[in-house]
């Protein structure tokens, strides 16, 4: 059938179309061997709340510790008075069950910000820089030798260019970073440095990203995080054009060689305030945002992947779990894409262009001698005949049917994987 790669709009003048067509079949990966690489656990990240009394009940490969109580004003209330019982009681849980740990530094207590008065989304100077960086870097070392070797990934910041969560110039984030490398990297070599968690749905993400990198933040990293949320009713697809323009802005900053990390991403949102302002996606929509969201990112060179969350119910408005705990259609969907992708090797996504599936995405995968294909089309239902060589088909909720080369089938917002695998 004839395809075509996928263009996107880029916000940026400078991002071509073409360039987000080669991103999005893997030429833009650091490298082509990595673009080649099987598909890590380490793509299927999860936020956890309650890492030790909520413990996932699907497939996972790593955690990012943010919105669990451990943040440095959590962890240090006063100069020199730690507790570290809730941090402690997360990181045992998470190496029992052989989870990596991503940890973010931030956010500071009043008693140290340099604007204790001023409003930020974690309490008062929790967004502002320290008055004094001693205190920071004091923090990062106290952190780095009791857990040496235990939580081996660091995110520097969350969300430094939304201005409620830093309120500080990318200089001084870029001063920090450097600090907290020379301090990660002395206690323990191996330690993993990601930069700042940029959120790129806000107008002045590009620009401050941009900024970050150019006046140092890019020689403090070993990986460049970004939150790929999307905008109010964007879809999985959307995404496409934020990953063109977060690569051409690490292109141009040299970077990127390095791993693209989407440290925190989800749809929707749950207002308390103002419930007319809900968007909320749940049954089918979710079970198909959430499976095409990771397909899109591996095919588009990201490494990993962390949803936000498993057990939050009061932010975003696609949610994992029924209660909290128990795993929903997307919960299941997120697990079941789990063993479609680890392990496997993603080769590229295109768009159709004509004939009966015009319209839709395509997917391709190896697993060994196994081929797979993933379709789905976002705007609709579509019938096709099965490809040539093809056995098996495969759904979202898990079930599995045997297919001939004149089997019929449905293509619609659900993904579906065909294997020549029976």
């Amino acid at each position: 059938m004839p395809v075509r790669r996928i263009a996107v709009k880029c916000l940026l003048r400078a991002v071509a179309a073409s360039a987000a067509t080669a991103l999005l079949l893997g030429v833009g990966a650091p490298s082509a061997s990595a673009a080649k690489a099987p598909i890590g656990p380490g793509l299927f990240g999860l936020h956890v709340h309650d890492l030790v009394g909520n413990y996932p009940t699907v497939p996972f490969g790593t955690v990012r510790l943010w919105d669990a109580g451990v943040a440095w004003r959590d962890l240090e209330r006063a100069p020199g008075k730690w507790d570290f019982s809730k941090l402690d009681a997360q990181v045992a849980r998470a190496r029992a069950g052989r989870k990596d740990i991503l940890m973010v530094l931030g956010q500071t207590p009043r008693w140290a910000s340099k604007r204790p008065n001023e409003a930020a989304n974690y309490g008062l100077g929790a967004a502002a820089e320290p008055k004094d960086m001693r205190t920071w870097r004091a923090y990062v070392r106290k952190l780095a030798i009791r857990y040496r070797g235990k939580i081996t990934k660091w995110e520097l910041w969350n969300e430094p260019n939304a201005a409620m969560m830093f309120t500080g110039q990318p200089r001084t984030m870029a001063l920090m970073a450097q600090q907290a490398w020379v301090q990660l990297k002395t206690i323990y070599p191996g330690n993993v440095v990601v930069s700042p968690g940029m959120v790129t749905r806000t107008l002045n993400s590009p620009k401050w990203m941009d900024t970050y990198l150019k006046l140092g933040g890019s020689r403090y990293a070993d990986a460049i995080g970004v939150h790929f949320y999307v905008k109010a009713r964007e879809r999985p697809e959307d995404t496409i054009r934020y990953l063109a323009i977060v690569r051409k802005i690490m292109i141009a900053r040299g970077v990127n060689n390095l791993p693209l990390w989407n440290t925190e991403s989800g749809y929707g949102r749950w207002n308390p305030v103002d419930p007319t302002t809900h968007e909320i996606y749940g049954g089918a929509t979710s079970m198909a945002y959430v499976a095409r969201t990771y397909l899109l990112l591996a095919a588009g060179g990201v490494a990993r992947s962390y949803w936000y969350g498993w057990d939050q119910r009061n932010y975003t408005g696609l949610y994992l779990t029924t209660n909290g705990r128990t795993a929903g259609p997307a919960g299941r969907a997120y697990g079941v894409t789990d063993t479609w992708l680890v392990g496997a090797t993603m080769l590229g996504c295109t768009q159709r262009t004509a004939g009966a599936l015009a319209g839709a995405y395509s997917c391709d995968l190896t697993r060994g001698a196994t081929k797979m294909r993933v379709l789905w089309h976002p705007d609709g239902e579509r019938t096709t005949t099965m490809a040539t060589g093809y056995r098996s088909l495969l759904r979202l909720d898990g079930t599995k049917v045997s297919v001939n080369d004149k089997t019929t089938f449905t293509v619609g917002p659900l993904p579906v994987m065909i294997s020549t695998a029976p």
